[in-house]
């Protein structure tokens, strides 16, 4: 588990990550209110910037707490191929097929439950909240079908949310699974690993 946990490091330091879902949701709630374009784009910049923010501040604590992770070149070559050359691409379509699909279907929750998956596969196991993250993104599926919420813009709009929340609710659960399994170490403790 340690050698899962260490070559997968920077994918559990989950507070990184959580800083997506505000993003994410209030540029959802930007872009459903169709309020003036030049706010929205004020807007979204300054969810950016804040993002960027709250990313930085976790980076200097996970390199205070852990160091600085390096990753050996190519560790990861397979994993990345099928990212960026299959999975990412299923995951943009299934965003269009959505938009576009007449009568209304809502593949996007299917398909990217399976890309969580992959992801909690690919990056040492363990950390069940991406079970749980899964089942709600599958749970969205039939929701337009039943008459629950509107396809087609509407339904993503749901969705988008969703995974707004559940970047958040992961990249804690991972911060916190990482914690568990290397609990902080003390300034004595770090000085006599040194000498």
């Amino acid at each position: 588990m340690v050698r899962q946990v260490t070559a997968n490091l920077w994918f559990w330091q989950g507070l990184r990550w959580a800083p997506v879902g505000p993003l994410v949701a209030g540029a959802t709630i930007l872009a459903s209110a169709g309020s003036n374009p030049a706010v929205a784009w004020t807007g979204l910049a300054a969810m950016v910037a804040l993002a960027w923010w709250l990313y930085r501040i976790a980076d200097r604590y996970y390199v205070r707490r852990y160091g600085v992770v390096r990753l050996a070149l190519g560790q990861h070559r397979f994993r990345d191929e099928i990212k960026w050359l299959a999975v990412y691409p299923a995951m943009a379509a299934s965003i269009v097929v959505d938009m576009l699909a007449k009568p209304p279907v809502f593949v996007t929750g299917a398909v990217w439950a399976a890309a969580v998956l992959l992801y909690r596969r690919s990056t040492g196991g363990g950390r069940r909240h991406y079970l749980v993250a899964a089942a709600v993104l599958v749970a969205l599926v039939p929701l337009p079908a039943l008459g629950v919420v509107e396809p087609g813009k509407n339904a993503l709009t749901l969705w988008l949310v969703v995974v707004a929340l559940l970047y958040v609710a992961c990249g804690v659960l991972d911060h916190a699974e990482l914690a568990r399994r290397f609990p902080p170490v003390s300034d004595a403790e770090r000085a006599d690993t040194a000498r």
